[in-house]
Formats: C-alpha cells, sequence, structure tokens
C-alpha cells in the first residue's frame, strides 16, 4: 500500500513545473508525511483540471453523516485498491466523476527481512516529481456546516521491484509522469478507459534506495533522511532474491574450498534457504555463510553440475 509520501514541493515551484494555476490553501509540506496524520495535500481535481487544490489524505464518503464515522473512515481510505474500486461503496461513486492527480517527489515503503523492516524511499527514475492517481469526494459536517475535501491514492499490484521492496502485502501507487496523468483526468473516459489505466506502473518508471530508520509516526521536514543506508541484512537478501528452487551453483568457502550446491527450499519472507552439497548428504543453510562466501556464490549450467 502507500501510507507515506514525500511532498515536499514548494507551491510556486509547483505551479511553474505543472503550468497549472494554485489556490492559496495551506498544504502540509514536509520530506516524509504520514497518511495516518491525514495531512493537506496539493491535488489536481478532474473538475478544474488546470488547478491545484487541496485535500485531505483519507477519503471521507459524502454519504457519511456523523463525525465518528468519518473518522472512521479517514483511517480506512488512505488508499483505493484499483482492482475493487468500481465495487467499494466508499469509492464506486467517485471513479468516474472525481478522479484526481496527486504530484509527489516520492513516497515510502518497507521491506521485511526475517520479521525486521528497512524503509525506502521510492521516486521516478527522470524526474524530480511525478503524479499517483487518486479520487476524491466532498464531506459536509452537519454539526458546522463545513465541507471537506479528501482524496484516496489508488493502488495495484506491485511491479517486480515494488514486489521485492513491498514483499509481504505487494502493492504499489498508480504513478504516471506528468504528460501521461493527464489522461487520468479527463472527463470523457469511461469505465473500460479507466481500468486500461489502472495497470502497475513499469518497474523502468522508478528508483529506490535503503534510507535510515525514522519514526513513521512523525511527519519530517529534514531531507537528510533521503541519504542512502546500507544494511548488511538486506544486501544479504538481495544476492539471493534471484536463486530458484532447483538451481546449482558453487560455492567458495572461507577455506578456498570450492564446492556444488544445489538449492532445495526457499520460504518467503524470512528467507530460509537450504542446500543439499552434490555427491553428499550434508545441508547448509545460507544464513550461516559469511557476507565473503554469500558473494563468492555464482550460479553453473545444467551440463558442468
Amino acid at each position: 500500500m502507500c501510507y507515506s509520501a514525500n511532498n515536499n514541493n514548494d507551491r510556486a515551484k509547483l505551479a511553474a513545473k505543472l503550468k497549472k494555476s494554485v489556490k492559496d490553501i495551506a498544504t502540509k509540506n514536509a520530506v516524509f508525511l504520514s497518511g495516518f496524520n491525514h495531512p493537506p495535500m496539493h491535488i489536481i481535481k478532474q473538475e478544474e483540471p488546470d488547478v491545484i487544490d487541496v485535500a485531505y489524505w483519507g477519503l471521507i464518503p459524502s454519504f457519511i453523516t456523523e463525525a465518528e464515522k468519518a473518522k472512521e473512515y479517514f483511517k480506512k481510505t488512505l488508499n483505493a485498491k484499483a482492482e475493487t474500486i468500481f465495487e467499494k461503496v466508499s469509492f464506486k461513486s467517485n471513479i468516474l466523476p472525481r478522479r484526481c492527480l496527486i504530484p509527489l517527489s516520492g513516497f515510502y515503503e518497507w521491506r521485511d527481512v526475517n520479521k525486521v523492516k528497512f524503509p525506502y524511499h521510492i521516486s521516478a527514475n527522470k524526474d524530480d516529481l511525478f503524479y499517483v492517481a487518486g479520487i476524491y469526494d466532498y464531506w459536509t459536517r452537519k454539526d458546522t456546516g463545513k465541507t471537506f475535501r479528501s482524496f484516496s491514492m489508488v493502488t495495484t499490484e506491485s511491479n517486480p521491484l515494488m514486489t521485492r521492496i513491498h514483499n509481504l502485502k505487494k502493492r504499489q501507487p498508480l504513478m504516471f509522469d506528468l504528460e501521461a496523468g493527464e489522461n487520468w483526468i479527463r472527463n470523457d473516459l469511461k469505465q473500460d478507459d479507466i481500468i486500461e489505466l489502472m495497470q502497475p506502473t513499469p518497474q523502468s518508471f522508478l528508483k529506490a534506495h535503503t534510507i535510515n530508520k525514522i519514526n513513521s509516526d512523525t511527519d519530517i521536514i529534514s531531507d537528510s533522511i533521503l541519504k542512502p543506508a546500507e544494511y548488511p541484512e538486506v544486501k544479504r537478501l538481495d544476492i539471493i532474491e534471484d536463486f530458484k528452487v532447483g538451481q546449482d551453483f558453487q560455492l567458495t568457502r572461507i577455506t578456498g574450498r570450492v564446492i556444488k550446491f544445489k538449492l532445495l527450499h526457499f520460504t518467503t519472507p524470512d528467507k530460509k534457504i537450504d542446500m543439499k552439497e552434490h555427491n553428499s548428504g550434508g545441508f547448509l543453510s545460507l544464513d550461516k555463510l559469511t557476507d565473503e562466501e554469500l558473494l563468492s556464490i555464482k550460479p553453473i549450467a545444467p551440463e558442468a553440475a
């Protein structure tokens, strides 16, 4: 899913970059924003495609009548799954008439390694800004008469890069570059057109790196959190992610001995791996190898095995 975003965008610069006018409404600009704090963020609405407006993250459907109910929906509608967006009561009345674009500099996801979470910052590969697709709605509070505009980010199944990072839920935002995103808010789109647009953004669109661990409950202003960080656990996992059950490979032990193994067992998410040495009854788990030994592993052709 997508519950945190890099929304560090100056209003004037954003308007110039997108070639749109911008409403003078305060937003929460930060390098790290938690959706669970329901920040006001810039959006571009289908009904005003040339204007940058503001809405709260977490959609409150217009049919909600009680403030307490609104709070409940707020927490559950940060994301809207593309696969069910035409069916869910919170979203189906908005997907045709009220689609929006959320301009972002990046977003965050956590990778699970042996039940420990490691944060990544993900951004567009070729630009410092991109769009996330969304839907929005208006909700009026009965006791005050005040109307709130709020939105959900649309998510899809993950591409290979995001599957590797978001390796438990395997989801990602629906993303577009600045040109292609304008198609999302066209008024003439029918259901089939929208479904065609809601495909996983390709891996080539994105770049990602691990960052230092952060408090994900707190909004963060400083861009120092974007500095790349390395984790031995993640490095080891990266090495073995592409191994396949039944594959043969060779390994150089720290003693200098070269041995051949077959991959027998590979479980997720903890990536426990068992190998059997050729012509031997011995077994070994990759998590017992040193980094040097792990880096020495090379696949071997079937005929050489």
